[in-house]
């Protein structure tokens, strides 16, 4: 057997000069990157009479199969140290390769694949997050099984298994589930907070922000019709920050010819100061409009965030920390209560962050359609939306998932 070493700029060259040397049945053994080439070693194929008798096709597939690695190796090899593999440098070959950082085409291989891998991964951990809840829950069932029906029903309503399992420990000495049902309705009425005056009264700086299409104008027109309704247009002002929606401006000043208040307008963060400034001598100014208001300080204006009651819990969650990082919040107004299918995901919110509840809008009408809200109504509207059927065992295996992912989170 004749053992060979060859060096070419690259893999393509390599090969061919092993093919011209060694002939078809060269095998590869080895091969490595060098400075400005790349490395095979290769062997000449045994004497025919000194070989068990093969396949000649499969010796020919195994012969392409081993040479196929070896290339693979060396483009692996390439990406690794940094240099260009063999497909950068066939599509770079009629033109200087770019002056860029070695980690680039390391980063162009590797990226994709890495995000294949989290995908992948991502999904695993999904799988195993629910048969692990799967489990827990069984382990409830057998362990409290007296608590069984009280999950489903709470589970029913939306709330968040952490909130969920905090309000069972307080029945646990209760056997009657009626009784004990009715304890936690009361338990959850208790812990959620609200407003201890109305905000309107008090008066100020109060600023409406949240997403698009959470209702902003609207309820601005309802808070200053009410305003209106109860204490005259002399002290208001309604200030339009929106300058993203198209007609925002427009629809503001129609409100305010309505009411027969002043609307000002104030496009950029560094006008909203001295507008209020100016504005200094009115007892209550509404704002409309997200931007800007970031800027102020708490105690000038007090912000509240807008929340569409047909939001899943994923996008509540994700919209209050990203205006939470912008500015303190005030309280919370819930929106689209009309459309809501369930109210318990808002109430876990709600509670989880320590978000009073401070208005609730329920239709189009002005003023009507505008509540202050009552802890015992939205327990009351969360059980009047309740669904009808039982969670599923997946739901329940799904909502222990929950569970322990957030125990995991806070240890």
């Amino acid at each position: 057997m004749q053992v060979k070493r060859f060096f070419a700029a690259d893999m393509r060259r390599a090969m061919q000069r092993v093919r011209a040397e060694l002939k078809d049945d060269a095998a590869i053994i080895s091969s490595r990157a060098l400075a400005g080439g790349v490395e095979l070693t290769a062997s000449s194929a045994a004497p025919v009479a000194e070989l068990p008798p093969v396949n000649p096709e499969l010796a020919a597939e195994l012969r392409k199969t081993q040479a196929a690695i070896a290339e693979a190796r060396v483009r692996l090899t390439h990406s690794e140290t940094g240099e260009p593999g063999q497909l950068f440098k066939e599509a770079q070959s009629a033109k200087p390769a770019p002056a860029s950082p070695p980690s680039a085409p390391l980063a162009q291989t590797t990226v994709p694949v890495l995000a294949q891998f989290r995908e992948e991964l991502a999904s695993l951990r999904e799988l195993v997050e629910v048969q692990l809840g799967s489990l827990a829950w069984s382990r409830q069932q057998a362990e409290k099984p007296e608590q069984t029906g009280l999950w489903f029903r709470l589970a029913r309503l939306g709330l968040p298994a952490e909130l969920i399992q905090r309000l069972l420990q307080t029945v646990e000495h209760i056997k009657e589930p009626r009784l004990a049902f009715r304890h936690l309705l009361a338990q959850l009425t208790q812990q959620i907070p609200m407003q201890k005056q109305d905000p309107l009264k008090e008066g100020g700086c109060i600023a409406l922000i949240g997403p698009a299409g959470a209702g902003k104008t609207t309820t601005l027109a309802k808070l200053a019709a009410r305003y209106v309704l109860e204490n005259g247009r002399a002290q208001l002002a309604l200030v339009s920050m929106d300058s993203f929606r198209i007609g925002a401006h427009e629809q503001l000043k129609t409100l305010g010819r309505i009411l027969d208040v002043p609307v000002f307008q104030a496009d950029t963060a560094e006008e909203l100061p001295k507008l209020l400034e100016r504005l200094s001598h009115k007892s209550l100014i509404l704002i409309d409009g997200n931007a800007g208001v970031s800027a102020l300080p708490a105690a000038a204006c007090k912000s509240y965030l807008l929340l569409p009651a047909t939001m899943s819990e994923v996008v509540l969650a994700s919209t209050v920390r990203h205006y939470q990082k912008q500015q303190p919040l005030s309280g919370l107004v819930i929106t689209h209560l009309d459309e809501a299918a369930s109210l318990g995901e808002l109430i876990g919110l709600s509670i989880a962050q320590g978000l009073p509840v401070t208005w609730l809008t329920n239709g189009p009408c002005i003023p009507d359609d505008l509540q202050n809200a009552s802890k015992y109504q939205l327990v009351a509207k969360a059980l009047a939306l309740q669904g009808s059927i039982a969670p599923s065992e997946l739901q329940m295996a799904t909502l222990f998932a929950e569970l322990g992912a957030h125990q995991k989170h806070k240890i």
